[in-house]
């Protein structure tokens, strides 16, 4: 004999099919973002003609590190009145030849380079990027003077440069710790932005570790690719 169901049994099985369809729906959702997040980010890379690669440059292995180092030394600083000014702000950009004002997101990874080599019995002429606070002119030097490989995964002291769209303009980090690299993770040593969840992550008020995906837009920024030390080099 069939056993009817009360009211509110029919209630609870009706909305445990909903539940199940809504996490279906949900599930469904976050994997067509995702699909359509890489292909946005394909569709962007390519229509202006830059694949996301990896460019290898000599450095000393010494140097490599302890910049890094010195780099993640500098996380807490903060801006003097949030116009890209304060003492140690001013530091960065004078080791670049540029005076408070200017955006300092490498040329605080630059300093990092220059206050490491006086250590290591090296000069200006032993770091590896370009004196320059501009992240397209670095990146450009580097595919000028590197070894272009795949990009494969981002690595450990690897600096990381994104493009804001056609302009000459974008963004540098330096990779803290490639934690998770299956899913796109790194944390990154990064100058010049929000030291809170808010605000600017390109042109904030300071020094801060920060969580980001490679796989992903940074806002409006592209992910252009990375310049990682030869592994060759000692």
């Amino acid at each position: 004999m069939k056993r009817e169901l009360s009211s509110s049994q029919a209630a609870a099985l009706t909305h445990g099919r909903h539940m199940k369809l809504a996490r279906r729906v949900a599930l469904t959702l976050v994997v067509l973002y995702m699909v359509a997040t890489a292909l946005l980010i394909f569709m962007t890379a390519t229509a202006k003609g830059s694949i996301p690669i990896r460019v290898s440059v000599a450095c000393d292995s010494a140097l490599w590190e302890r910049s890094l180092l010195r780099a993640y030394r500098e996380v807490g600083t903060r801006e003097a009145t949030g116009r890209n000014d304060g003492v140690r702000v001013g530091q960065y950009l004078r080791s670049v030849g540029l005076g408070e004002g200017f955006p300092y997101c490498l040329a605080g990874h630059y300093y990092s380079f220059l206050e490491t080599v006086s250590g290591l019995a090296l000069t200006s002429r032993d770091i590896p990027i370009l004196r320059t606070a501009s992240t397209q002119a670095c990146f450009d030097r580097a595919l000028r003077t590197g070894t272009q490989e795949p990009l494969g995964s981002p690595r450990r002291g690897d600096i990381i440069i994104w493009k804001l769209g056609e302009q000459y303009l974008g963004h540098a980090e330096r990779i803290w710790d490639a934690q998770d690299r299956n899913y796109g993770w790194i944390q990154t040593v990064a100058f010049n932005v929000s030291v809170d969840r808010q605000g600017s992550q390109r042109d904030g008020g300071g020094v801060a570790l920060k969580l980001r995906n490679w796989r992903h837009p940074l806002v409006r920024m592209f992910f252009r690719g990375v310049i990682s030390r030869s592994m060759g080099i000692t």
